[in-house]
């Protein structure tokens, strides 16, 4: 069994990850790999920097607990979002379902494939926070051997709760028509719930004084907190702060309690989701047949995309995200106000805070951009478009107004946190204008990338909508472009609202001659 399971490993890294195309790639793109080399590089500083300031606050008991805490919540979300494609529907699925092979070996090797991915992940999150917690704590080999095993461990017990959730679902909605998006938004309801919570709930404990002290006391309450309705988080603060084995020994037998649930549960619902799945494929019901009115070509367009959109959990998750920060970011601030949120951080200037607060919202934005990938993921149907009487500037503009459609809301609530800032008129004006304008730049932008790298003939969604060139260029631009400007904000705060003036013209002029050439173009 355990050769079967390695060799079903093996051959599923080989399918998604073919090294000598990474080592052909590195090889004709070491600009951009360079680019991504430092962007981990600054990502682990960062990291680094966290894990000092904990020190600095005296915190350095509760690093184990935030770190667990972390990993636990994104292995969770991850899996989650693709738990229905890795295990459901994942590549090449039909032909292992013809094979003489079990179906709790093939769950089992879907289990470990997504388990690698995740622990990828983590180390970049867990390598840094160890290195300055061992040196600036005192610890003992057992704390060493404690952190491997727990690093190795808690990703199992996110990843099986996810699945096992995930797979609830998906055996409850088989049987429904549209149970594609049923689940995606069951999926997206998760999220928004466990990011607002996870940003939320820590300004419940922001009733102290905002000094280092009251920071720390901050800081330390919050994690109480966590630990007391998480039980588990206790456990592991006991092996590290008691070197507790007995504990340890707890922590590791849940997850592999857990792992030996899921992949049994799993292994009982597998066939018959997918005997539903392949009913409602044969039966027609996913192919849409449905005419496009001669008077209404954009708004069927615009359907189109939308339930496009919404049928996707990699392409709707990797881009909502953008909009649920901006809304959890501006409600904090409609809530708190300004003046907490700069006093946490040290009293910084609010005049400051207002000219940056924009470029924020900008980056967020940025992370939500649909339309760089959107012509692209048409993929092999690409033939219906082009044989049918639709012009180009109709489909362009049902690209557009689906990625403005995911970020108005977002950007609503932000309008009102910039009205009821207190700045001043002209400040408040060029914050809006600033947002408004850059969203529908970043928008066209996005589909000027997607018509210069187009790409039907992709096999792996995640891929695409993550991997590609096209999100690589619209996520430099967005947080390095954001970036800038706000050095470039800070530097000459003086002259912020003649350049803030000036970054606006710009981008309404860079808009409207991107559009004009966009929509001359075909492919």
């Amino acid at each position: 069994m355990l050769n079967n399971i390695t060799t079903l490993v093996k051959y599923n890294i080989k399918s998604q990850f073919s090294f000598k195309n990474i080592k052909n790639y590195i090889k004709n793109n070491k600009g951009m790999f360079l680019t991504f080399v430092i962007l981990g590089v600054f990502i682990v500083s960062y990291i680094f920097g966290q894990a000092i300031v904990l020190i600095e606050l005296g915190l350095g008991d509760y690093i184990p607990i935030l770190i667990f805490f972390l990993i636990f919540i994104i292995s969770f979300i991850a899996t989650f979002s693709k738990a229905r494609d890795q295990i459901y529907s994942f590549r090449n699925k039909d032909i292992f379902m013809t094979f003489p092979l079990k179906t709790l070996w093939i769950v089992q090797s879907r289990f470990i494939i997504i388990y690698f991915y995740n622990l990828l992940i983590n180390l970049l999150i867990t390598i840094p926070f160890a290195i300055v917690y061992f040196i600036f704590v005192k610890v003992s080999s057992l704390t060493i051997v404690s952190w491997v095993l727990l690093t190795l461990f808690i990703p199992v017990i996110s990843i099986s709760l996810a699945l096992i959730l995930s797979s609830v679902f998906s055996r409850l909605l088989s049987e429904f028509k549209n149970n594609n998006y049923l689940y995606n938004g069951l999926a997206l309801l998760l999220t928004i719930i466990v990011i607002f919570l996870s940003t939320y709930l820590p300004f419940k404990y922001m009733d102290v004084e905002f000094s280092i002290a009251g920071v720390t006391l901050f800081v330390r309450e919050f994690l109480n907190s966590i630990m007391y309705y998480i039980v588990p988080l206790n456990w592991i603060f006991n092996i590290f702060k008691n070197n507790s084995i007995f504990y340890l020994f707890i922590v590791i037998a849940s997850s592999v309690i857990i792992y030996l649930i899921t992949v049994v549960y799993i292994n009982s619902i597998f066939l018959k989701i997918n005997i539903n799945k392949g009913k409602k494929k044969n039966s027609g019901e996913d192919i849409e047949t449905k005419a496009f009115s001669k008077k209404s070509i954009l708004k069927a367009l615009y359907i189109k995309e939308l339930k496009s959109y919404f049928n996707s959990r990699i392409y709707a998750l990797n881009t909502i995200i953008g909009p649920i920060l901006l809304i959890v970011i501006s409600g904090t601030i409609l809530l708190f106000g300004f003046e907490s949120i700069g006093s946490l951080v040290g009293n910084i200037d609010l005049t400051m805070i207002g000219n940056i607060y924009p470029y924020i919202a900008c980056m967020m934005i940025s992370m939500s951009c649909t339309t760089h990938v959107s012509l692209s993921y048409e993929g092999k149907n690409i033939w219906f478009i082009k044989s049918s009487p639709i012009d180009n500037k109709n489909l362009y503009n049902s690209k557009i107004l689906l990625n403005l459609t995911i970020i108005i809301p977002a950007v609503l609530v932000y309008i009102l946190s910039v009205i009821k800032s207190g700045f001043k008129i002209e400040q408040i004006l060029i914050a809006i204008f600033i947002v408004l304008s850059f969203m529908v730049f970043i928008a066209i932008l996005g589909l000027k990338i997607n018509l210069k790298f187009l790409n039907f003939n992709w096999e792996n969604e995640v891929k695409l909508v993550k991997q590609s060139i096209n999100t690589f260029i619209i996520v430099l631009i967005g947080i390095v472009g954001t970036m800038l400007i706000i050095g470039i904000n800070i530097i000459f705060k003086n002259f912020a609202l003649y350049i803030n003036t000036i970054i606006i013209f710009l981008l309404v002029i860079s808009s409207l001659v991107l559009y004009k050439n966009i929509i001359k173009l075909s492919f």
